[in-house]
């Protein structure tokens, strides 16, 4: 599965993302043959800084890298799923403790402008029909802001998703560690995480898996 880093400039129809090159700014540069070594320090501290902040402001857009042969999925398997909570949903009026608890939930974090979220998704509702009636509960996260309703609506409409999706849900995907999207984890009956995108084995297997515990 490929991977992006959360961005505000990419597009869905681009068929890779890439990593963003820093840009250079007209009067930073007239600035810089006038400053010389005190303006690359201050950009050196400036992307110290950055990199210190995290995903939440850096929003860059990059391919996901491999490290030891193993993508990143955020919290793994036995990590106890953190409190599901978002500034405002879409298709529901949220999701409560109760509604999930004695549930397998399949736990989808993604955002508007990452391509492969979109390639994804049409597994997601499919499984979702698969799954219909079973005691397994489907929630889609986006960190992404009120301000994005409109283009969140549409990547919820044109890929059909019928179940709950919270924007503004960064608290909740800062606790699951989540760096690298789309990123999927399989939630058991217990309220601890069962299998993450670095999981072996496919989704459906793992949601199946989970409903046998």
């Amino acid at each position: 599965m490929e991977h992006c880093i959360m961005s505000s400039q990419s597009n869905p129809s681009d068929s890779a993302a890439a990593p963003v090159q820093p840009g250079t700014d007209s009067s930073a540069t007239s600035s810089s043959s006038a400053g010389g070594g005190f303006g690359v320090f201050v950009l050196v501290i400036a992307l110290v800084l950055c990199a210190g902040i995290g995903f939440s402001t850096l929003m860059k857009q990059g391919v996901k890298q491999q490290e030891g042969g193993a993508w990143h999925g955020g919290a793994q398997a036995g990590a106890e799923l953190p409190p599901v909570e978002a500034a405002g949903w879409i298709n529901s009026e949220g999701v409560s403790p109760e509604e999930l608890k004695g549930n397998v939930v399949v736990l989808h974090g993604w955002f508007v402008d990452c391509p492969y979220c979109w390639r994804e998704a049409p597994e997601l509702v499919e499984l979702h029909e698969k799954f219909s009636g079973q005691g397994v509960k489907f929630v889609g996260l986006t960190h992404e802001s009120g301000e994005m309703i409109p283009r969140i609506e549409g990547f919820v409409e044109e890929n059909k998703i019928t179940w709950p999706q919270g924007y503004g849900a960064l608290d909740t995907l800062l606790a699951l560690n989540a760096e690298y999207f789309p990123v999927v984890w399989v939630v058991g009956r217990d309220g601890r995480i069962f299998w993450s995108t670095d999981g072996q084995g496919s989704l459906e297997e793992a949601i199946r898996l989970a409903l046998a515990g």
